[in-house]
């Protein structure tokens, strides 16, 4: 405030008057400066902490992972055949060859397609059990092409 006094009497003469009085203060403040400077971490031990931490984390998410144990999945035999043979079946959307189709699929319900040209296309739902059964046996409808 003395800088920015009114008055030039009332400021300081000299610019060394001035760092004098700088001076005097900073070392009035040496001791609170000084205890605000060892509170302050070093860079050094963030980072170790950083280091501690993902070391940890990394840990956790391998025993997490590697206890997961696969359930095995039931299997079940599946044989479809066609009349006339050579159509295209399609299981859950995926093909999985030409009929007549002899299969491993898991146990439970699926729908089953199939295509083949010149012939309606079929589908159904069908039903997989542990126990082999008798073949699907489809009969194709051919397209009625009309008067030609």
């Amino acid at each position: 405030m003395k800088c920015l006094a009114k008055k030039p009497a009332e400021r300081f003469g000299r610019g060394h008057e001035l760092a004098d009085a700088l001076r005097a203060f900073l070392k009035s403040r040496e001791p609170a400066i000084a205890g605000q400077m060892e509170k302050k971490k070093s860079p050094i031990v963030m980072v170790m902490a950083a280091v501690v931490v993902l070391v940890l984390i990394a840990a956790v998410a391998f025993f997490f992972l590697s206890s997961k144990k696969e359930v095995p999945v039931e299997m079940g035999a599946f044989k479809v055949e066609s009349l006339p043979t050579g159509a295209q079946v399609y299981i859950d959307g995926t093909f999985k060859g030409k009929s007549p189709l002899a299969i491993e699929l898991p146990i439970g319900g699926h729908e089953v397609r199939m295509i083949m040209p010149d012939y309606y296309e079929w589908e159904a739902q069908v039903q997989v059990d542990k126990q082999q059964g008798e073949p699907l046996k489809i009969n194709l409808v051919p397209v009625d092409k009309g008067p030609q």
